[in-house]
């Protein structure tokens, strides 16, 4: 049984670290895209997704990352519930929450005009689940 934890918390370590090592390539990614990419200002109620996949591969690699990304933040919170430590779960569930906003939040500035506050709000994600999750990669080094 302890052995079976032990190998479990090494995955969790490993995954979370996966998880900062992408946030931190989202990140330049992000940046990238919006100084170098131009969305179209005419198109229909401000919707560029469609422009996007047809145009600009970079930001397609952000949203591809960033889905990726979605699925360890499931991944880690998954491996943690089964690890039973009550703090543990608790950041998992706030740093999958971030990622989740994070990503909603991009979706909804493709789709929505790109207004400012929807840039703002994937940033607060990311910054949050970065926090949150070396937080928890700090609280598995003591164990």
């Amino acid at each position: 049984m302890e052995q079976k934890y032990s190998r479990g918390l090494g995955v969790l370590r490993k995954s979370i670290i996966g998880t900062l090592l992408g946030l931190g390539l989202e990140f330049l990614l992000g940046m990238i895209v919006n100084l170098y990419v131009q969305f179209p200002a005419n198109s229909p109620n401000g919707n560029v997704f469609t422009w996007v996949t047809q145009h600009s591969a970079l930001t397609m690699i952000h949203i591809l990352l960033g889905t990726v990304i979605l699925v360890l933040g499931l991944f880690n919170l998954i491996l943690t519930t089964s690890m039973q430590g009550k703090v543990a779960i608790i950041t998992s569930i706030v740093g999958f929450v971030s990622i989740l906003f994070s990503w909603g939040s991009g979706m909804a500035f493709l789709t929505n005009g790109q207004q400012n506050m929807m840039s703002l709000d994937m940033s607060i994600g990311f910054i949050l689940s970065v926090f949150v999750y070396g937080y928890q990669l700090r609280l598995l080094r003591a164990v």
